[in-house]
């Protein structure tokens, strides 16, 4: 892992999640990224699309300032202004790319958040070199991590005035009606390594303090009650009282009447609950790193000890006998139950540890399971 929370999952879920922010200093190992690495992560990404931005406190930069259009061999391309980013970033922007995925070097990161949290994550990188501020104070509609690699930031935060907003809410729209609070609630450094927990709907206004500085910002997406009576109306049509013609209010109050009867019990069922809750997280997915030379060459049988495995399920405990994934349900027979439980309890393990583990089982036979879940993107084989 490349985060140590210094608290468990159970823990953080009853005391911050939701509930208020967190700092754990010299929580994460920023020494795996360079800047090398963060230059080609930032070259990789499409700076054309609406995930990129030069961001300054009154606005964001017009793409055309930052973008050249030009043909190749008949192909029209896009590609950054490497000038152009250069002056902005000296005159103090901010550079964000948001959505960043595929990318191993800050993956990771998220990766430990998705296991603590059990929550699909979305990873953004904050680059800058000045002291203004990318944004003025606002929150965001999803908790977020943020982990600081390079230099550091001052953060001011404030508690929130809107409760529990969703993606469809946006501070900079309704604070003339929900301000940001005067009176700081945190007022703080974040520096190299450090990672901060901040709660959706928490006022934060995040400042450079004239010197390189990278955080992370890796949110973390839920199902929520939204989603489940969504959910519920999908399942509706099934139901005849749903397929009635309208016509007369009178006539129609039974209708309503049975419908919504219908409507409660399906939302009180708790086989409705489990069966939304095993689809929403059979719809998240943790990239995993390609091994071609060990998963596509038919002629492997086994995987060396040293080799370290991570689980790459949200929730694993969710179901007893098999894992909610993208690519389906995975079930483990009777005699192989425990390596389910094995794994929820050991996310990050090695091949060695799992074959002490099991050694009353038949080699071939684990590392058969072994190299089934690695396929299926269950487990990563990290080297």
């Amino acid at each position: 892992m490349l985060i140590d929370f210094k608290i468990n999952p159970t823990e953080f879920k009853e005391k911050y999640q939701e509930k208020k922010p967190l700092v754990i200093k010299k929580s994460a190992n920023p020494s795996v990224v360079s800047w090398n690495d963060i230059n080609d992560i930032i070259a990789r990404t499409d700076a054309d699309s609406i995930n990129f931005r030069v961001s300054f406190p009154h606005g964001n930069v017009p793409k055309e300032e930052y973008i050249d259009t030009y043909f190749h061999v008949g192909d029209v391309r896009k590609k950054l202004k490497k000038i152009a980013l250069y002056k902005f970033l000296k005159e103090g922007a901010t550079v964000v790319a948001n959505n960043i995925y595929d990318e191993p070097r800050f993956n990771d990161y998220a990766k430990d958040i998705a296991q603590l949290t059990g929550r699909q994550t979305v990873t953004s990188a904050y680059i800058a070199f000045g002291e203004v501020d990318s944004y003025r104070a606002h929150w965001d509609s999803r908790d977020v991590f943020a982990v600081q690699l390079v230099g550091k930031k001052r953060w001011v935060i404030y508690k929130p005035s809107f409760d529990a907003p969703l993606y469809m809410h946006q501070s900079k729209f309704i604070e003339d009606r929900y301000p940001c609070p005067s009176e700081p609630y945190m007022d703080f450094i974040l520096e190299e390594g450090d990672v901060l927990y901040i709660p959706r709907g928490w006022w934060h206004n995040v400042t450079p303090l004239g010197e390189p500085t990278v955080h992370l910002a890796i949110g973390t997406f839920p199902s929520f009650a939204l989603d489940y009576v969504k959910w519920i109306f999908r399942q509706l049509p099934e139901s005849v009282h749903a397929r009635q013609a309208f016509g007369d209010e009178k006539d129609d109050r039974a209708t309503i009447s049975a419908l919504s009867e219908h409507i409660s019990a399906l939302m009180n069922d708790s086989a409705s609950y489990r069966n939304f809750m095993e689809q929403h997280l059979g719809e998240q997915r943790i990239e995993t790193r390609l091994n071609l030379d060990l998963l596509g060459d038919a002629n492997v049988k086994s995987l060396e000890t040293h080799l370290k495995v991570r689980l790459n399920v949200l929730q694993p405990d969710a179901a007893e006998d098999h894992f909610a994934t993208s690519t389906g349900k995975i079930y483990f027979r009777d005699e192989l139950r425990d390596l389910k439980g094995f794994l929820a309890r050991n996310p990050e393990t090695t091949i060695g540890a799992l074959l002490e583990q099991f050694q009353d089982r038949n080699p071939r036979e684990v590392h058969d399971v072994i190299l089934s879940l690695a396929t299926r993107g269950v487990i990563e084989l990290l080297r």
